[in-house]
């Protein structure tokens, strides 16, 4: 349950609650970014195929949690693509959820902002 508190918070319950009661109207579409610059350093764990590593299980995960509990459940068909330059992982993505004709659109990666120091 690493970093899915967000599950417990009560404003989730209450977003829940409203679209379960009707009283925000429907769904019509999703949408969900989660992109950070990781710092490429020997051994890094993200980077391993062997250990489940790139960038939907690291960070794209929440993108499709939040959008799971906003649609009541799974979508019915995906279709994601994800691209490396020259990790053995994914590190960005793109995807295309469908839930029952509601459109869910996320993208993550490990290839983020790179401010000034």
């Amino acid at each position: 349950m690493e970093e899915f508190t967000y599950r417990f918070h009560p404003q989730h319950h209450k977003v829940r609650e409203l679209l379960d009661a009707g009283r925000i109207g429907d769904v019509v579409s999703t949408h969900a970014r989660f992109h950070f610059n990781m710092d490429r350093v020997p051994g890094e764990v993200r980077l391993q195929p062997n250990l489940e590593g790139g960038a939907v299980n690291d960070v794209g995960c929440y993108a499709i949690d939040i959008m799971n509990m906003v649609m009541g459940g799974p979508p019915t068909s995906v279709y994601a693509k994800g691209t490396s330059s020259s990790d053995p992982v994914e590190t960005t993505v793109a995807a295309i959820l469908d839930y029952k004709g509601v459109l869910g659109t996320f993208d993550c990666g490990f290839e983020g902002f790179q401010g000034r120091d």
